[in-house]
Formats: structure tokens, sequence, C-alpha cells
């Protein structure tokens, strides 16, 4: 009795030892147990909230690439366009010709021309040679006519193009705003573990290690959100091909001549204010090489229709331009290594 008796006391005392130390101390049993769950718990919030901004980021970047994908259809689209209205200019060259013929011949000068002749042979002849002529010329009408058609054809093709490039392109706008929407989260989750951390050297290590992750991520693709919405506004620009059309002076939507659209869209959608013509806008900036263009620098091109600067477009990268550039086409996106534009090449300035 005496010794079960003891044991009982001592385990008792030693309880109470325990229990007396946890309610001095409760930081004790927090230290000790909890700090791998709340490390745990950081690490979870932390890989989430950069999970979801990394999936936004995917989005938004497997939809620019369709855009550049685009961007070159529609350039080889109005490259085969530009090609088709040179041909027929010189068809048309050929046809007048033709019509000029016929109208100062007169409509006699063929009958006095078989009727003339001194033999059948020779009779027979001349029967051949108005037909070919005839021939000929019925040829040149059916060329005109095919091309027509084929200008047609290429701008009904720059019109779907351009519609499945707005459909892109309103998809973009809303992955970025999604993009930063994430990235805000993902900052501010990152603040508060970081503040919950205190001490916790684990936790402070882990958060750490998230926040290198999000550095680096953004560096290496490009894709932080402030850098995507500063080239933003060339989606704004994209989406007007089809709608824009080319009128020599013009400054007002829809009417514009080149440098008229640029400075309309620098200051409607970068809120910078350009100069009125390309010339004067060639004055403004910071000059940039051929290898170190960036998509939202001023391309500018010289001799096109008068001395010095006369033509300007906006890069969007990918050796592409896009620009206001005639009646013919109006708004259109060309190559910078095309044989017209490097033999015009000014330039190209970044203005900010």
């Amino acid at each position: 009795m005496l010794k079960r008796s003891h044991k009982k006391k001592t385990y008792f005392l030693f309880s109470t030892v325990i229990a007396l130390t946890l309610t001095v101390n409760p930081f004790l049993a927090q230290d000790s147990y909890g700090a791998p769950s709340s490390n745990a718990t950081t690490k979870a919030k932390l890989e989430q909230a950069l999970k979801d901004y990394n999936a936004a980021k995917t989005s938004y970047e497997n939809v620019q690439k369709q855009i550049s994908a685009t961007d070159k259809k529609l350039n080889e689209t109005f490259q085969q366009l530009t090609k088709v209205q040179n041909e027929q200019e010189l068809t048309k060259k050929r046809l007048d010709q033709v019509l000029i013929r016929l109208y100062t011949s007169g409509s006699n000068n063929m009958g006095v021309q078989l009727f003339g002749s001194k033999s059948f042979s020779e009779f027979l002849g001349r029967l051949e040679g108005i037909r070919l002529l005839m021939e000929n010329d019925y040829q040149i009408y059916q060329q005109y006519k095919k091309q027509t058609d084929q200008i047609k054809q290429n701008q009904e093709k720059i019109k779907k193009e351009a519609a499945d490039s707005k459909v892109l392109l309103t998809t973009a706008e809303k992955n970025m705003d999604q993009l930063e929407s994430k990235y805000k989260a993902l900052q501010t989750t990152l603040k508060n573990e970081q503040a919950k951390a205190g001490k916790n050297q684990q936790a402070k290590a882990v958060a750490k290690a998230i926040e290198k992750t999000i550095t680096n991520t953004s560096k290496t693709k490009n894709t932080d959100p402030q850098k995507v919405k500063d080239t933003a506004w060339l989606n704004k620009a994209r989406a007007m091909i089809g709608t824009v059309q080319y009128k020599f002076g013009g400054t007002t939507y829809p009417y514009f001549d080149c440098s008229g659209w640029v400075q309309y869209v620098f200051r409607e959608y970068r809120g910078i204010k350009l100069p009125r013509t390309s010339s004067a806008q060639s004055q403004v900036g910071t000059p940039v090489s051929k290898s170190n263009l960036q998509p939202g620098d001023l391309i500018f091109l010289q001799g096109t229709y008068k001395g010095g600067v006369s033509h300007v477009g906006i890069y969007l990268g990918d050796g592409l331009y896009i620009s206001n550039s005639n009646e013919k086409n109006d708004l259109r996106i060309d190559s910078i290594n095309k044989t017209y534009t490097k033999t015009h090449y000014w330039g190209a300035k970044r203005v900010n």
C-alpha cells in the first residue's frame, strides 16, 4: 500500500510540473510542435498563389503566341495582295492601250484591212492576224478580270484574319487583367506570410525562396505584369486593322494618314503627345538600331513619295511593323525585311 501510494504521488507531481511549465510558457509548446505546421501552411499558401499566377501567365503567353502567328499570316496576305495589285496595274496599262487602239482605229478599220487584200491568200493572212490580235486583247482582258477576283479574295482573307485577330486580342486583354490580379494576390500572400514568419527562420526561408522564384520567372519570361501592361496598347493598335482607312492629312478616327494614325495611338493608348508629321516625329525619342528594336518602337521610311522622312509605323516584334500605308491597303502589317522597306528604311526611335 505504501509503495503504490508513493508511485501515485510521484506521477502526480511530474504531471503538475509539466502543466505548470506550459502554463507559465505556452510558447514553448508552439515553438517545439507548432513550427513545422506553420512552415507547411506558409509553403502551401505561397505555392498555391504562385501556381495560380503561373497558370494566368501561361494563358497570356499562349494567346500572345497566337497573336504573333496571326500577325505573320496578315503580313503574308498583305504581301500577296500588294503583288497582285502591282501586277494588275501593269495589265491595266496594256488594256488601256488596247482600248485606245480600238477607239482610234475605228470599227471599219478591220474591214478595210481585209477587203484591201490583193489575193485570197493575203486575205486569209490578214484575217489570221486580226484573229490573233483580238485573241491577245481578250487574254489581256481575262487576265485583268482574274486579277480583280484575286484582289477581292485577298481582301476577304484579310477581313477574316483581322476578325480572328480581334477575338484573340479581346482574350489577351482579359488574360492580362487576370495576370495582373493573380500577381497582386501573390504579392499580398507573400507579404502576409513574411510578416507572420517573424523570427521563424524556416518560414522566412520558404517565403524567400518563393520570392526568388517570382523574380526569376518575371525576368526570364518578360511577363512581369507591369511589362505586359506597358505593351498591351499594341493589341489595341492591331485591333484597328479593318476599321481605319487611309486619308492623306487625316487625323480623326477612322480616317488617318500614317503619322496621324501613330499620333492618335500614342495619345489615346499611351498618353504621349507626338508631333503631327512623320518627319517631325522622327526628331523625338531615342535612336534605336535594327538589332535592338523592341515592340512599340517607331519605324521611319524615307523617300516614299517625297524626299526625307515620309512614312512612319509601329514595330510589333518578330520583324513586323504596322502602319497606315496608302489608299489601296489602309492599315496593314509589313516586314522590315521586305525589299521596299529595306530600300527606304531611315531608322527607328523609342519614345517613352
